[in-house]
Order: structure tokens, then C-alpha cells, then sequence
């Protein structure tokens, strides 16, 4: 009885984050549509040539770049899991270095890079080919659909990943003794039996291309493409007045489209789990021979992890510390440590900082509790609703973070009371909570689906209620499910621009907000270098957190036996 109570009260409480901001943005719509000097009704704004337009470019950003960053993953996932390439131990954990640059500090790498006037590889190229010979242009649909490509690899690889490391290889050994090549074997044996989950991952990766506001912005507004994230924006923050009504509008257009996309992407994770890998029998561990073909492996992994990460992360550096931007080789000079002392000077920057982390605590600690929550009411409650709660844990995935900072500043505005935590870390921490709860919730349900129910059927026999059920066995045993969650929301909060760009306020301005606002407003040549500096000093400080997680975890596990 008491798990039914559990499933009721979780998926309720949640589905209620949903549903008042998403109440409060129809009622905005519906009771001031002209708030902002705007004139559109909804349908009138959804037949406009310029909406179909946005509409055309969203899908083809988020799609071709979906498809590239599939198959970067799945092929990097099939060399770690399913070959005898150099280096495998090291090159498994490279990827995961990407999540510790934020995605607007890629931008900014992305910019300086590829910038058609004065980034750093066109100068480059003019200098040893001649002046326009050879010119990239990061300002444009192609631009944004290479930078975003290598952007979500890190999470497609971990989607990928298991499911080649826990599929039989006996079934790639019997292809071989067939006289069957390695890549015939691929194509014909092992890309099906994982088929499942890099659809999946596919999916998933163009939820995250829709989602994605930091490259739409600052690399596709200078080439003049717009997309469903930057018009949000346009419409709260550049246009003046603001025009709250028609963003709301956008926003509506939005979360209908990604929640198609979500729809698809939950149907196929349960599809996935028809397609068994893992029996009781003792499966051969054997993998691929490459031979010579080895060298080639590393050259192509180590290449997907330039791109996903070195390349931006070694561009911010060196812009930090040298002139290398907008530079002929001979004028080259370093101004180390300089830019960084400025950035140190930077109005607000330590309170921003501040802020970033104390939310980044509250969202990544929240959101793993009501992720394990939901993971016990979809997987160890036997009831219909359990399948209601998977759906509901899996549904703010279908509301982009500046949509969903949309909602909750109609909320704020029409809810009585709430105005009195609009300014606070407060509502920063609501929105995240709700973006990354999906998340947590998979992450959690990794470990919470291990757990034979026959513990909890000894503790409750043994007269222990829900609660110390809950606290003493499940949660002891899920600990490092819970660590991973709380590290990955955490780490992700402090990324974060889309979901808090529109709920930050003078008195609580977040680093990424702050970062954005310095670099639009700069009109100094040398505030480029500032930037690059803060962006460094802000990464070194995400990779230290992911560090010190990774050690605490690595002590923690040994010590407890994980």
C-alpha cells in the first residue's frame, strides 16, 4: 500500500512542476497576448512564413548534427568496446573531459577559431596559402551543425557504450570464422544488435541540438540563422520592449516540438530493452583484431577527442595568455598573466561564481532525491502507474531550458507570493531541478533496477516501515548511483546558460550569464583575451569538481567494495 502512496505522491508532486509554470505560460498567453506592443495570436504567429522558416532551420541544425554526433559516438564506442585498440583504459575516459568546458566557452573557442575575418585557422591559412585561398566561415548553418556535431558525443558515447560492452561476442566470432571482414562484421552483426541504443542516442542527441541555445546564439545570429532558442531570446532580451506575449508563443512552438522528439525517444528506450545482449550463460569476452589498422583506430579517436574537446579548450588558453587572435604569426606576442588579472577584476565575478555553485548544490542534491524517488516508483512499485511515473520522469526533457525559464517567469509573474523569491538563487535552482531531473532519474535507475526486491521484503518482514527501508538498504546500495547523479546535475548546473538566462537578476547573476554579458558589451580588442581567461579559470574549476568526484568516488568505492 505504501509504495502506491509513494508513486502517487512523487508523480504528482512532480507533474505539479510541470504543470503550474506550464498553466502560467498559457494563461500569459491567453490573458495578455499583447504584452510587449506584440499583436500576434498563436496561430496567427505559427502560420507566419518567417515561423516556418525558424521552424526548417531548428530541424536541420538539431537533426544532421544528431546523425554526425551518433556516428562519431557509436564509431568511438565500437573501437573502446569491440577492438584490441592502443590505449583503450585512457582513450575510454577522454570524452567525458568535454562536459568540463561549457558549451558558451565552445562558442567562444568556436568564434576565435573559425571567425571568417580574423580567426585564428583562417590567419593561419592565409599566411601559408595566401589570402583567401581558403576561408571558413562559423557563422553559418554548416558552422553550427560541425561545432554542435562533436558537442553531444560525451552523452551519445555513454548511451552507446554499455550496450556494446555487454552484448555477446560470440555472435562477431562466428561472422569471423565465416571469413567475414572487421567491418562486415560491424555492419552486418554488431550495429545491429546495438541498433537500439544508438537510435536512442540519436534521439537524444537532437533533443539536445534543439535545446541548445549557446551556439544558435553566438554563432548563428552574426550569419543570420535563426533558430526556436534564439527567438525566445529575441523576444525577451533583444527586442525593445520586450515582447513576453510572443515568446510565450515561441515557447508553446517549442516544447510541441521537442515533445515529439521525447515521445520518440521513450518509445525507443523501451523498444531497446526487447533486444537482450546479456543472458545467464558465460559469453566469450574476445574482441576484434585491427592489426595495422590499430594506428588508424587511435588516429580516429584521438581526432573526435580534439574536436569534442582539446582544440576549444587549447584556443581559450592560448588566447588567454598571447595576442594569437587577429595576429600575423610575426606580431605574435604573450601577455600572460595579464588577462587573467583583469578577468580577476571583472564586476560581479566572484559573487557570480557563488551563486553558480550554491545552486548548481541545491539543484544537483534536489534533483538526484526526487530522481530516486522516481526510479523506485517506476521499477519497484507494481502498479499501472508505474509506467505514468517513467513517462512523467522522462517528460522535462520536452521543455528546453529557455523554455522552461519562460514558464517560470510567467509563474512569478501571475502567482501571488512568488514574487517574493524572484532575485534569489531560488528560482535559478527550480528550473535547473527540473531539466536535469531526467537525468538523474536514468542514472539512478541504473543501479536501482540491480536491487532484488527480496531485501526489501526482509526489512519490511523485519517490521521496518518505508522510510528506513528506503534509507538504510536501497540507498546504501544505490550510493554510487546517487554520487554519479549528484556529480553529473551538479557539474551540468554550473554549465548551464539557457535554462537561467531569463530568471537572473542583478542580485543573482550566474557565471555563464555574467561571462555572456561581459563579452557582448565589450568594446575593448583586448576584453577578448579577458574572456578567454575567465573561461579558462571557470573550466579549471568544473575539472577540479569532476577530479575530486572522481577520486572521492574511486577511495569511497573500494573502500565500501563497489
Amino acid at each position: 500500500m505504501y509504495k502506491s502512496k509513494l508513486l502517487i505522491v512523487v508523480v504528482t508532486a512532480v507533474f505539479l512542476l510541470l504543470l503550474i509554470p506550464v498553466f502560467a505560460l498559457i494563461v500569459g498567453i491567453s490573458l495578455f497576448p499583447t504584452l510587449g506592443t506584440t499583436t500576434y495570436s498563436l496561430v496567427g504567429y505559427l502560420t507566419l512564413p518567417s515561423t516556418l522558416s525558424v521552424l526548417d532551420s531548428t530541424l536541420e541544425f538539431a537533426i544532421v548534427a544528431a546523425a554526425f554526433t551518433t556516428i562519431f559516438a557509436t564509431i568511438y564506442a565500437w573501437f573502446i568496446a569491440r577492438t584490441d585498440v592502443y590505449g583503450k583504459r585512457f582513450l575510454e575516459l577522454l570524452p567525458v573531459l568535454g562536459l568540463s568546458v561549457p558549451l558558451l566557452f565552445k562558442a567562444f573557442a568556436w568564434s576565435y577559431l573559425l571567425n571568417p575575418n580574423a580567426g585564428i585557422i583562417n590567419v593561419l591559412f592565409n599566411h601559408i596559402l595566401g589570402r583567401g585561398v581558403l576561408n571558413f566561415d562559423i557563422y553559418s548553418m554548416a558552422g553550427l551543425i560541425f561545432a554542435q556535431s562533436f558537442t553531444n558525443v560525451p552523452l551519445a558515447y555513454l548511451v552507446i557504450l554499455p550496450a556494446m560492452k555487454s552484448m555477446d561476442t560470440n555472435l562477431e566470432e562466428a561472422s569471423r570464422i565465416a571469413g567475414r571482414g572487421i567491418l562486415a562484421t560491424f555492419r552486418d552483426v554488431t550495429f545491429p544488435v546495438v541498433r537500439p541504443a544508438v537510435f536512442s542516442a540519436f534521439v537524444l542527441a537532437i533533443i539536445g541540438g534543439v535545446g541548445t541555445l549557446e551556439f544558435p546564439y553566438l554563432l548563428g545570429l552574426p550569419g543570420h540563422v535563426h533558430v526556436l532558442a534564439t527567438e525566445v531570446l529575441f523576444w525577451t532580451q533583444e527586442r525593445v520592449p520586450p515582447a513576453y506575449g510572443t515568446a510565450a508563443e515561441v515557447s508553446v512552438l517549442y516544447a510541441l516540438v521537442t515533445l515529439v522528439a521525447v515521445t520518440i525517444y521513450i518509445w525507443s528506450t523501451r523498444r531497446a530493452f526487447r533486444f537482450q545482449v546479456v543472458s545467464g550463460r558465460a559469453g566469450s569476452r574476445s574482441v576484434q583484431k585491427l592489426g595495422r589498422m590499430r594506428y588508424v583506430a587511435l588516429l580516429i579517436c584521438f581526432g573526435i577527442v580534439f574536436f569534442e574537446f582539446v582544440l576549444p579548450f587549447i584556443t581559450l588558453f592560448l588566447m588567454s595568455i598571447s595576442n594569437i587572435y587577429g595576429s600575423q604569426l610575426e606580431n605574435l606576442r604573450f601577455i600572460f598573466p595579464s588577462a587573467y588579472v583583469s578577468a580577476l577584476k571583472i564586476p560581479g565575478l566572484f559573487a557570480a561564481l557563488e551563486t553558480s555553485i550554491e545552486f548548481a548544490v541545491i539543484a544537483g542534491t534536489v534533483a538526484t532525491i526526487v530522481g530516486s524517488l522516481l526510479s523506485y516508483a517506476s521499477f519497484k512499485v507494481k502498479s499501472r502507474g508505474a509506467r505514468l511515473a517513467e513517462y512523467i520522469s522522462a517528460l522535462p526533457l520536452a521543455f528546453p531550458g529557455v523554455v522552461y525559464g519562460v514558464a517560470l517567469y510567467w509563474t512569478f509573474l501571475l502567482v501571488p507570493g512568488l514574487h517574493l523569491i524572484y532575485g534569489t538563487v531560488w528560482p535559478l535552482a527550480i528550473s535547473l531541478i527540473f531539466i536535469r531531473l531526467p537525468f538523474s532519474t536514468r542514472i539512478v535507475s541504473g543501479n536501482m533496477v540491480q536491487v532484488s526486491t527480496d531485501l526489501e521484503e526482509a526489512s519490511q518482514v523485519s517490521g521496518s516501515g518505508f522510510v528506513r527501508t528506503f534509507t538504510r538498504i536501497l540507498l546504501p546500495l544505490t550510493r554510487a548511483g546517487l554520487f554519479n547523479s549528484f556529480v553529473y546535475t551538479f557539474i551540468d548546473s554550473l554549465r548551464e546558460l539557457g535554462g537561467v538566462i531569463l530568471l537572473v537578476t542583478a542580485q543573482s547573476t550566474t557565471f555563464t550569464v555574467l561571462l555572456l554579458h561581459f563579452y557582448n558589451t565589450s568594446t575593448l580588442y583586448s576584453d577578448i583575451n579577458v574572456v578567454a581567461a575567465a573561461s579558462v579559470m571557470f573550466t579549471g574549476v568544473i575539472a577540479s569538481f569532476l577530479t575530486l568526484g572522481a577520486i572521492f568516488l574511486h577511495f569511497w568505492g573500494r573502500k565500501r567494495g563497489i
